[in-house]
């Protein structure tokens, strides 16, 4: 059925197909009746018509038989037999022989007698199709040519047609590019970029150019760049009207910048200024439909090619976009453009303190009311700023000149506006959740792993905070606990959190945050009364909120607290519990209290036990018979009697009346009964799939796992024959069942040898699939129990990776592999003797073996050691570093828990003496020496970025234990390690600063590191954080645009057109000027259909900024002239007889007190006045002003001689700009 089922789709593909040459060539039909001279191509297209249908006819007939088998085969088994070999597969043509008369080097042969319903398709079927397609594409062409020379004549929409179904026939057939030669329908294709009379011919050219693009089609298409980029720059300013044409033309953009990556000098030759002006525009208008494709496109762009569109002023309008969109479309936007800050050679294009450090604005603006607008621009702030301070890249931006954009961010913090602490905090607070989690994570399985990202993120943090701290962090968070309401609560929570993590990350900072001073002095001025108040109300609430995150809080013993007979008798009498058996009265918070203190006291549980019914009416208020606990809902009240339930039990267990009573009282028995129904009636039990899902009757579960707590209890279990009854149920296979179980395995204690390892080991080998899983996860929980590895948990984990279904085993090698990461528990699992097989198919699992003595001789004895060897010094010593920096990113951990870090090959085998000596043998270390000295200040070299890189992880590791920091002392590593951290490139600095991070695991890593330059007291950091964020600012990028300049215009008009088109530019005199070249088009249109104008015009669009509107207005002025192939060949000589060249204009420098000797200031700090622009007066005249204004009849002052060497040359009014 498969086979048929896959024959079926591919028929009905070719059928798609068939139908679409079949509808082209009818409409080529129809284009070229009546015309003149085409007998021949029509005749040509007939013939492919008439193949096209009669191949649709057969495909047709074939579909119809496969269904009717495929109905025959699933009402009868008379084709069940297996298939027989096919040798050949894809679309056939299915004019299929009959069987006599085949030879033996058809495939058909290969068919058994009983597959005759399986006919083997022809040999031909693809290259059948492929000629097909190549035949239409070429009758495609030749109209193309035959039209381009004018022997055919056709109309827009005919035109429209033709490479309507040009491009259709490439889009279904992409590979037909690479076959046949597609130069004619790429001329086609710029002829219909020029020549089309309508919108959407000229749509249909760029998809048809954008459809054949190849390799080989870029050399003969970057000839003709200047037509590429002139249409484009046409085609992206039309009005939205035309939203096809545009849409068309963006997408070629698109397509041009993908071609990047397989040939980027013609991809550089096609992209012009030009295009990228145009898109700019674009990126401008927020109202526009192409609006955020163009922004998209443009931020794409800057990562590809960054001088380009700092040339072309592309980053202005992205850089509005981050502080104006929605944070959604911000992020990702920011995202792409931190790429940019990583290197020198692109982080030139970046301003600080003005380009992407605006997005500041938004908290520190003037407070404006409550708008979505304001709310929005909050939101994206926030987010901005998170991912800045969450990422190498933005933190280094943000630290820039005098880390300015960190004082920024800390003074929002004392904006008296509610709106912008909420943001800001959240700013800080999300920061800090990255260390919360990881240590939520070491909390939860009592043993971090060895070397996780927990410990890094930590780090990092760390540094961050210490910076944050420099600018006055604290201060700020404590005004705003004793200043404002609203924000106190939040603000306490993260000042808390700081506080507990400065205590172990900085200790040096930490004594003295904890002091507050300003808070102290407040409380010591008994002469301000008020302040006082705040003082005090601020230190209560960060009391709290560090008592709620106080983990090692020590349990006051309940047992010698002393309890007054009136007051314990009283608490029984208002509990309720003595009074009525309706449970709905009984007092909860009472009952609590009784649970928790006095009851714990052997003389009063005994009173009340003998004296009151309280403790057995709440036995029986949990008996599954009664229906009181088991009926109630699932809901919060139901979970607290649960939780009751719990501290009844361990209660009971505390005495030995308790004791006891649980062996006498029914509710064990009753337990063991419901467990049994489930094998007789499990529709109807107390523990059925509905109950479980409705009712509190999962929480028996909890409770049960409160008995097997203590020795009593799981005796008390024993005695009931609840394991027995456990037992049994493994080899039910429903879905009570499997749930009973799951629930058992999750909730039984397994710290001690006890009968629930016994029933824990029945459920991985007898109960449902289901269950073996939870089971497994059990078995991977339970590898660590109050910090030990349990070697049975790790003999029943290694046995699961033996189970019978596929998903036990996955999970098995999973939880396998991350509990190896530790090298005692790697220790511990080789001891168990790992399967060969495994260390074969599991590298990770077999690096995690490296680091223990006995998988080194396992690994080495095998033969696995030098094959493995060989693989990372081939490739995984470079692919390592793509792995680790998705996991340690820090703008990448939203959130999550801490992970182990890959194990690293040269790593793992430092941790043995034996697996050192083999790494010495590599002879690696000095490679690696060589190439940190060498490369140390490397910038622009992709390539050997990340060999450096990849040697800065391969020494963390090594010196992530004593023998490795032996080795790296030895060759010198660890003095290049560390000045790797004062590289210009920011992604090298962080993975120096890791790397130092692994150094540190190591005592003898930690003091080395104490003896160059960085502090071990806490976490390790650099001892002046400042100098290790501060990078040499690169040389502004400065636009080269009045470098190129056109020879000013002889004719008046000509020269006053050019001047109004370049005044449309500003948007002061923009609409003036746009109402005068108006009436200058009415008065002599003649004068826009030159083809200097248009060259001027172009020029003004290509080398300045201009909005969209003043671009649209210019093409509308020359819509009347002839733009073709050959207009494009004549604007190029033009513009090569008419450029001038210019000298760049200086970078601009802050005016110095003192003019130097060279320097052609006066006095008065003035520019001397150049001759051309003096007053040509007697001898007793003044020179005119620099700055005056000029009479209206005045003369305009000579013009700047060309090939001036210096500014003070230049003319305050430039001209022949255009």
């Amino acid at each position: 059925m498969d086979g048929l089922g896959t024959e079926l789709t591919e028929l009905s593909a070719r059928l798609e197909l068939e139908s679409r040459i079949r509808d082209g060539a009818r409409n080529m039909l129809q284009i070229l009746e009546g015309k003149q001279g085409s007998e021949d191509l029509r005749s040509q297209i007939q013939r492919e018509l008439d193949m096209a249908e009669e191949q649709m006819n057969s495909l047709h007939d074939r579909r119809m038989h496969l269904q009717t088998l495929m109905q025959m085969t699933s009402t009868s088994g008379q084709y069940l037999r297996p298939r027989a070999i096919r040798a050949f597969h894809g679309l056939e043509d299915l004019n299929t022989p009959s069987m006599e008369g085949l030879t033996s080097s058809s495939p058909s042969h290969l068919m058994l007698p009983e597959s005759h319903a399986f006919p083997m398709p022809e040999v031909s079927t693809l290259s059948k199709s492929q000629k097909d397609s190549q035949a239409l594409a070429r009758a495609m062409a030749v109209i193309l040519e035959r039209w381009m020379t004018g022997d055919i004549r056709m109309l827009a929409f005919e035109w429209a047609d033709v490479l309507n179904v040009a491009s259709s026939l490439f889009q279904a057939s992409p590979d037909l590019k690479d076959i046949m030669d597609t130069r004619v329908l790429m001329l086609g294709a710029l002829h219909g970029m020029s020549q089309g009379t309508s919108s959407a011919v000229r749509g249909y050219a760029f998809r048809l150019l954008r459809y054949i693009l190849c390799t080989d089609l870029l050399p003969h298409l970057s000839v003709h760049s200047a037509s590429i980029s002139l249409f484009l720059s046409r085609a992206l300013s039309q009005e939205e009207r035309y939203s096809f044409e545009r849409e068309q033309a963006l997408k070629l953009l698109r397509a041009l910048m993908a071609c990047h990556r397989y040939a980027p000098s013609y991809a550089r030759a096609l992209l012009s200024e030009g295009c990228v002006r145009s898109l700019t525009a674009v990126a401008w208008e927020p109202e526009d439909a192409l609006y955020h494709a163009s922004v998209e496109t443009l931020a794409e762009l800057a990562v590809q090619n960054t001088a380009l569109v700092a040339r072309s002023s592309g980053f202005s309008p992205l850089w509005y976009a981050v502080c104006e969109a929605l944070p959604d479309l911000a992020v990702p936007l920011v995202t792409n453009l931190l790429t940019l800050l990583d290197r020198p050679a692109t982080r030139r294009y970046i301003s600080p303190g003005t380009d992407l450090e605006a997005v500041l604005a938004g908290f520190s603006t003037v407070p404006m009311p409550k708008t979505d607008i304001h709310i929005q621009r909050l939101q994206t702030t926030g987010h901005i700023m998170t991912l800045l301070l969450r990422s190498w890249a933005g933190l280094f931006y943000l630290c820039q000149r005098d880390c300015g954009a960190l004082k920024t961010l800390v003074a929002t913090l004392r904006v008296q506006d509610e709106d912008v602490l909420h943001y800001a905090l959240g700013t800080i607070d999300s920061l800090v959740q990255l260390v919360d989690s990881s240590q939520l994570e070491a909390d939860r399985l009592h043993q971090a792993p060895y070397l996780s990202t927990g410990l890094l993120r930590e780090q990092y943090v760390a540094l961050v905070l210490g910076l944050l701290f420099d600018v006055g962090l604290i201060d700020a968070l404590v005004s705003i606990v004793q200043h404002s309401l609203t924000a106190r609560d939040y603000a306490s929570d993260i000042l808390a959190r700081i506080l507990r993590f400065s205590n172990r990350a900085l200790p040096d900072e930490s004594t003295e945050m904890h002091a507050l001073p300003e808070l102290l002095n407040h409380l010591c001025l008994p002469g301000e009364p008020l302040a006082m108040v705040d003082a005090a109300g601020a230190m209560h609430a960060i009391d709290d909120a560090s008592a709620r995150y106080e983990t090692s809080r020590k349990r006051t013993m309940v047992g010698t607290v002393f309890w007054d007979e009136s007051y314990f008798r009283a608490l029984i009498r208002d509990s309720m519990v003595v009074a009525t058996k309706d449970f709905s009265t009984w007092n909860t918070a009472l009952i609590e209290e009784l649970l928790d203190g006095p009851l714990h006291e052997p003389r009063r549980f005994e009173e009340a036990l003998n004296n009151t019914k309280l403790v057995r009416r709440l036995m029986s208020f949990y008996l599954p018979s009664n229906q009181r606990y088991a009926a109630l809902p699932q809901n919060e009240a139901g979970r607290r009697w649960t939780k009751m339930g719990v501290k009844l039990v361990r209660l009971l267990l505390r005495h030995s009346e308790g004791v006891r009573l649980l062996a006498e009282d029914r509710f064990l028995l009753e337990l063991r009964e419901a467990f049994e129904q489930l094998a007789q009636m499990p529709m109807e039990a107390l523990f059925s799939s509905t109950n479980l899902k409705r009712t509190m009757t999962s929480g028996y579960f909890d409770l049960l796992g409160a008995l097997s707590e203590q020795s009593q209890g799981l005796e008390l279990l024993a005695h009931a024959r609840l394991f027995s009854t456990w037992m049994k149920l493994c080899d039910l296979d429903s879905d009570a069942s499997s749930r009973v179980l799951e629930a058992l395995v999750n909730k039984l204690d397994m710290t001690g040898p006890s009968y629930t390892r016994v029933f824990l080991e029945r459920s991985l080998t007898k109960a449902p699939v289901t269950v073996r899983r939870a089971a497994t996860e059990r078995v991977a929980h339970a590898l660590w129990i109050d910090g030990e590895t349990q070697s049975w948990a790790m003999s029943l984990l290694l046995a699961q990776l033996h189970d019978v279904a596929q998903s036990v085993r996955a999970l098995a090698r999973v939880r396998l592999q991350a509990a190896c990461h530790h090298p005692a528990m790697a220790q511990c699992a080789m001891r168990q003797g790992p399967p060969t097989d495994l260390l074969v198919s599991e590298d990770t699992l077999a690096l995690q073996c490296l680091a223990v003595p006995l998988g080194f001789q396992t690994m080495l004895r095998h033969g696995l050691l030098v094959s493995l060897t060989e693989l990372w010094q081939r490739q995984e010593h470079m692919a390592y570093v793509g792995r680790v920096e998705q996991v340690v990113a820090p703008e990448q951990s939203q959130g999550s828990l801490a992970s182990p870090l890959p194990p690293h090959l040269y790593g793992q085998l430092a941790c043995t003496e034996p697996g050192c000596q083999y790494l010495q043998e590599l002879h690696v270390l000095p490679e690696w020496v060589s190439l940190l000295q060498r490369d140390q200040r490397e910038a622009y070299d992709s390539h050997i970025l990340h060999q450096v890189k990849a040697a800065l992880w391969a020494c963390g590791h090594i010196g992530a234990s004593d023998l490795g920091v032996s080795l790296l002392e030895d060759h010198g590593l660890l003095d290049a390690l560390v000045a790797a951290g004062s590289s210009p490139v920011v992604s090298v600095r962080g993975t120096s600063f890791y790397a130092c991070g692994l150094v540190s695991q190591s005592v003898r890593g930690r003091e080395a590191l104490a003896t160059r330059h960085w502090t071990m007291r806490g976490l390790c950091l650099p001892v002046n954080r400042r100098a290790f964020v501060c990078l040499n600012e690169p040389q502004t990028f400065v636009s080269d645009a009045f470098a190129s300049r056109l020879v000013p215009a002889e004719d008046k008009s000509e020269s006053d057109a050019a001047m109004l088109l370049a005044k449309l530019g500003n948007g002061v005199v923009a609409g003036q000027a746009r109402r005068a070249l108006v009436r200058m088009h009415e008065q002599d249109p003649a004068l826009f259909q030159r083809v200097s104008l248009l060259a001027r015009a172009l020029h003004l669009m290509d080398h300045f900024p201009m909005r969209l509107a003043a671009r649209r207005t210019i093409w509308a002025l020359m819509a009347d002239c002839d733009i073709s192939l050959e207009t494009v060949t004549a604007l190029r000589r033009w513009r090569s007889a008419h450029v001038a060249v210019a000298p760049a204009v200086p970078t601009r420098r802050a005016p110095r007190s003192q003019p130097s000797q060279t320097s052609r200031l006066n006095k008065n700090h003035l520019y001397d006045v150049p001759e051309f622009r003096r007053f040509q007066g007697g001898t007793d005249a003044r020179p005119m002003p620099l700055y005056s204004r000029p009479a209206k009849d005045a003369a305009p002052p000579q013009g700047a001689v060309m090939g001036s060497a210096s500014r003070h040359e230049w003319p305050l009014q430039m001209r022949g700009f255009v």
